[in-house]
C-alpha cells in the first residue's frame, strides 16, 4: 500500500503522521528479518526431513514384517484354528481383534507419513484379509454367545 502511495501521490502531499512514518521504515527491516528467519527454519526442516523419511521407510518395512507375522499367528492360533472350544474361540476373537485394531491405527499413522512425504500408500493385504475374517468371526461368535446366554440353565 505504501508503495502505491509513494508512486502515485505527489511528493508534497503526506497522508501519514510521524509515528506511522517511523513504523513504516521499521516494517521493511522487520519483514526482511522475518524472511531470513523463515529461510533458516526451512533449511532446518529440510535437514530433518531426510532423517524422518528414512525412519518412516524403516518403520514401514518393520510393520510389513509384523503384519506378516501377525497373519501367520492368526492362521495358526486364531479363533478359526481346528480343535478349539467355542469359548476359547470367543476369547481369541477378542484378543486378535484388539491386536488388529492396534495395527490398523499404525497403518493409518504410516499412511499419514506417506502423505506428508508424497510417498504412495503401501498395501497390507494380509492385514486387510485378517480384518475381514475377524469381522466375520466376530459376527459368528457374537451369535454363539447370544444363543448360549439365551439357553436355560
Amino acid at each position: 500500500m505504501y508503495n502505491l502511495l509513494d508512486r502515485y501521490l505527489p511528493s508534497n502531499v503526506t497522508l501519514t503522521d510521524k509515528d506511522e512514518h517511523d513504523q513504516r521504515l521499521m516494517l521493511r527491516s522487520s519483514w526482511l528479518r522475518l524472511l531470513e528467519d523463515a529461510q533458516t527454519c526451512q533449511d532446518n526442516l529440510i535437514g530433518m526431513q531426510t532423517e524422518y523419511k528414512r525412519e518412516l521407510i524403516v518403520n514401514i518395512n518393520s510393520f510389513k514384517a509384523d503384519v506378516k507375522q501377525f497373519r501367520d499367528d492368526f492362521e495358526k492360533n486364531g479363533p478359526a484354528a481346528l480343535g478349539i472350544a467355542p469359548r476359547e474361540a470367543v476369547e481369541r476373537v477378542r484378543r486378535f481383534k484388539e491386536e488388529c485394531e492396534m495395527r490398523t491405527r499404525k497403518q493409518e499413522i504410516y499412511y499419514a507419513g506417506e502423505d506428508l512425504f508424497g510417498f504412495p500408500h503401501q498395501s497390507y493385504p494380509e492385514l486387510d484379509q485378517t480384518k475381514k475374517e475377524i469381522s466375520h468371526l466376530t459376527l459368528l461368535y457374537d451369535l454363539y454367545v447370544q444363543t448360549f446366554k439365551s439357553l436355560p440353565g
